[in-house]
């Protein structure tokens, strides 16, 4: 199974992809972004330059491509939900990740049907990877970092883009990760912390229904 984490950004996104076995314990990872900053440019994250483009259609095209491109032939995506408090470009950011939400739902490229989505609020994500749903970005590394960085992530700067991007994609395949297995009865939720239970119980007024009782948003 291949399960792929989005943090979507119009300037900097982190996507991550596990792959995993029959246990849906992870065999392979492998991850996508972008930088401005050539000197941290990859093969996995890619260089561009703001006056490469015509316009801001122009460059969410391009990073769509690159990003549905890493998403074919995945059999989930969690996705960072919007941000209800944010600031900036709020209606540039819902239009890049309109449409690579709905590329996803509907189906892209070679697929004959959209991939089953699951937007998680951001309070859950850094409630799951820092037991604080209050945490800030360099909470997030910093949690990151305690599991071994096992992506091999050191060589970016600490707590800045592309690098804080692809953390928050890795905790988003975690997660994701877990409600899978309490779905197919390989871990149990008594069995989880006082905090990842609260995850998978909580509502909020956006979201009336906790996740286990949420169905992935895909198309029948």
């Amino acid at each position: 199974m291949k399960i792929i984490g989005l943090d979507l950004s119009i300037n900097g996104s982190g996507c991550v992809m596990n792959q995993l076995d029959s246990k849906l314990d992870i065999i392979e990872t492998n991850y996508l972004s972008f930088t401005p900053v050539k000197k941290n440019a990859t093969d996995k994250i890619i260089h561009y330059n703001k006056k490469q483009f015509k316009n801001y259609f122009d460059q969410n095209r391009f990073m769509e491509e690159k990003i549905l491109e890493f998403c074919e032939g995945s059999d989930y995506v969690a996705i960072e939900d919007y941000a209800f408090g944010a600031k900036g470009k709020v209606f540039h950011m819902a239009e890049f990740t309109g449409a690579i939400k709905s590329a996803l739902y509907f189906g892209f490229g070679n697929s004959d049907m959209g991939i089953p989505m699951r937007l998680y609020d951001i309070c859950s994500i850094k409630m799951f990877a820092c037991n604080n749903g209050l945490a800030k970005k360099p909470d997030m590394v910093d949690a990151y970092e305690r599991e071994g960085d096992p992506m091999d992530l050191n060589f970016l700067p600490k707590y800045k883009s592309p690098k804080e991007d692809i953390v928050d994609a890795y905790w988003l395949t975690k997660l994701l990760q877990m409600e899978l297995k309490l779905r197919r009865g390989l871990i149990r939720l008594q069995d989880l912390t006082e905090k990842q239970i609260q995850i998978f119980n909580r509502t909020t007024k956006g979201n009336p229904t906790n996740i286990l009782a949420t169905d992935f948003i895909e198309l029948n």
